[in-house]
């Protein structure tokens, strides 16, 4: 992590916040390495972060190892809003860096009652909580309900980059809550039904249509072609 000038661009960033008048003495700009903890699972949180640009990802761990990730792609918004609300003395989630990260970091702690006063910034952190909610609501529901194809279809459709799906697959595993052997068997079978193709940068899109139809139930935001 290194420390970075606190610029105009961010002020004005604050102030689409309602924190115009933030102390300026009490805001940082921080960089963080692609793999480097922002936050770490049940340890202090300094404050509260806004990422500004990079994307990261949110996991828990488990007390026996195993980790879920639940979120992937975080690339803005707040970073430690609940545990702001909650007046929680430890982070609930650890979130790392999969890119290049800059936050600013207000802290919060010695600014409660000052945040608590904005009425914008507020209004922005319910409505981030409100998404949160909704995702977990979502996951849930996807976990109960449907299969694992079903939930590997739409993660790929969700993060393949110009039609190649070419995410870690530990870390896919982690995130769809299924062993790595399973995960492994069911792109094996989705190449096999010519919904994909392995290729060396990953696996290509074939039949993006189709794999939408086996998502389609749980995935009603995608936008099929």
């Amino acid at each position: 992590m290194k420390k970075l000038l606190v610029t105009e661009e961010h002020f004005q960033l604050l102030a689409s916040y309602g924190l115009e008048d933030y102390p300026k003495n009490e805001i940082q700009c921080l960089c963080f390495s692609p793999q480097e903890q922002i936050a770490s699972q049940g340890h202090p949180l300094p404050g509260l972060y806004i990422l500004t640009e990079g994307q990261a990802k949110v996991c828990n761990f488990a007390s026996n190892g195993k980790t879920i990730i639940l979120s992937y792609y975080l690339s803005s918004g707040f970073i430690g809003e609940v545990e702001m609300m909650e007046n929680s003395a430890e982070v609930h989630s650890t979130v790392m860096a999969i890119s290049q990260c800059t936050c600013l970091l207000l802290t919060a702690k010695h600014n409660q009652a000052f945040l608590e006063a904005h009425p914008l910034f507020l209004y922005r952190v319910s409505m981030s909580l409100a998404i949160l909610c909704q995702q977990s609501n979502r996951f849930t529901i996807a976990a109960s309900l449907f299969t694992a194809e079903q939930r590997l279809c739409a993660y790929i459709l969700q993060t393949a980059e110009n039609g190649i799906f070419c995410k870690v697959l530990t870390e896919v595993s982690a995130c769809l809550g299924m062993s790595y052997r399973h995960l492994f068997r069911l792109l094996d079978k989705l190449c096999k039904e010519g919904y994909l193709e392995k290729t060396k940068k990953g696996y290509r899109l074939l039949k993006e249509k189709e794999m939408a139809k086996k998502a389609d139930l749980w995935l009603p935001d995608f936008q099929k072609h």
